[in-house]
């Protein structure tokens, strides 16, 4: 079914025609090579629709495992994942949901190619380097054959020797093609949220603290002089990959560009994310890297983002305090669901009703559908709407959008002191 869409410009129609913000490229010579194949691949698919529809043949590939259709049906007859693989669906796990997949591109293929689409059909070959040395710290090795989660020693002794306070940090940031504010770079980026949970001392229960852009001004150094005055430079700042160390790196940069003098926080900011060119790492600590080297549950898959290892850590826990985190999470909000651990707390956070006011639905879908905010682009988004959308106007929905992005950010951290838990115990 083919749709139109309604596009709603709330900015300056003026500037924009004045700016000339959009030219004309030529791109004959890009495309003319391309009309060719494209007029066979429109042939064949026009032939799939009528006089009836025929489906074409599919080609099972490692490329099956991004599928944005597989586990999307509980309903064979719409499962379009098992519409291509038949009776091949019904193996888990598959080889599809190997670590690093993709990169083991060919091997696996021909594995599919014989109908050995088990993650038990993967040989050693595959997963070992020549000198015998497991590939990508022994995961995929380890997620082919181990049924019980590990925990390295190194991991512990690193856990161990943390200074305290510990901070457990996450950041929300958007680069948009189309910058939101006067002298920004295309695709520059702007930081406009922190959370952060701190453990004062060793026993002490997590204190929540934030920080969010709610105005239309570039965030970016008022971020950044507030996350600095909560965290000083005392203890251990932790972070789940290197994202935050890139967006203080980059805010740093902005600061000389736009000539911002702020000689105390260009300081600290030196201090707690140094520039590559240093050859320095700074204070910061990356538990994503510390994952992969030395913790395995075989519930993550193999993987290791905070998205995949929290549900998988709130299966094998066993500290007392994790329950009552999440069931106290926020006024109003539990993420404990039914105590069992099997619930992903992310699938728990509540969403945002009566969207007909807020026009981001398309007119022919159910206006009920709820707006959740929980993974970064659905952020991005909801900053953006907030701010710059048809809601900036609307204090209700704006309030509704800050407190959706607030609860998902301070889950982050939460889950990262969650982790840290069970790592030290």
């Amino acid at each position: 079914r083919f749709r139109n869409f309604h596009v709603t410009f709330t900015g300056d129609v003026e500037a924009l025609r004045r700016d000339k913000l959009l030219v004309k490229v030529p791109m004959a010579k890009l495309v003319d090579p391309m009309l060719d194949t494209l007029a066979n691949a429109t042939e064949e698919f026009a032939a799939s629709l009528e006089p009836e529809l025929t489906r074409i043949p599919p080609v099972l590939s490692v490329a099956c495992a991004k599928c944005e259709y597989r586990n999307a049906s509980e309903d064979p007859a719409t499962d379009g994942f098992r519409q291509c693989w038949g009776k091949l669906a019904d193996v888990s796990p598959l080889v599809l949901d190997l670590y690093r997949a993709g990169n083991f591109s060919k091997g696996l293929n021909e594995l599919i190619e014989a109908g050995k689409v088990a993650l038990s059909d993967v040989p050693d070959e595959l997963l070992v380097k020549a000198d015998g040395e497991p590939k990508y710290q022994g995961r995929p090795l380890m997620q082919r054959d181990r049924r019980t989660e590990w925990i390295g020693d190194e991991l512990k002794a690193e856990v161990k020797g943390w200074t305290y306070p510990l901070h457990f940090i996450d950041f929300e940031t958007s680069r948009m093609a189309l910058p939101y504010h006067a002298g920004m770079r295309p695709y520059a980026q702007i930081a406009f949220q922190w959370s952060c949970h701190t453990i004062r001392t060793p026993g002490a229960e997590p204190e929540h603290h934030d920080w969010i852009n709610t105005v239309d001004a570039f965030p970016s150094f008022d971020f950044a002089r507030s996350l600095m005055e909560h965290l000083g430079r005392q203890g251990t700042v932790l972070m789940w990959s290197h994202h935050e160390r890139t967006t203080l790196r980059d805010i740093r940069n902005q600061m000389d560009d736009h000539g911002e003098h702020d000689a105390a926080l260009a300081d600290w900011l030196d201090w707690i994310a140094p520039q590559k060119d240093t050859g320095l790492e700074g204070p910061l600590v990356d538990m994503d890297k510390l994952a992969r080297r030395g913790y395995f549950h075989p519930a993550a898959g193999g993987r290791t983002s905070i998205k995949v290892t929290l549900p998988a850590v709130l299966q094998a826990q066993a500290s007392e305090r994790i329950p009552r985190w999440l069931r106290e999470f926020d006024d109003g909000v539990d993420l404990l669901g039914d105590g069992t651990g099997l619930e992903n707390p992310y699938k728990l956070l509540p969403g945002i009703d009566r969207l007909e006011r807020y026009g981001t639905l398309d007119e022919e879908e159910n206006v009920g559908n709820t707006y959740h905010v929980n993974e970064g682009t659905a952020a991005m988004r909801a900053y953006q709407d907030m701010l710059y959308g048809l809601a900036r106007d609307d204090d209700e929905l704006k309030a509704k959008l800050r407190e959706a992005l607030r609860i998902y950010c301070k889950l982050d951290t939460l889950a990262m002191v969650i982790i840290w838990e069970h790592w030290r115990r």
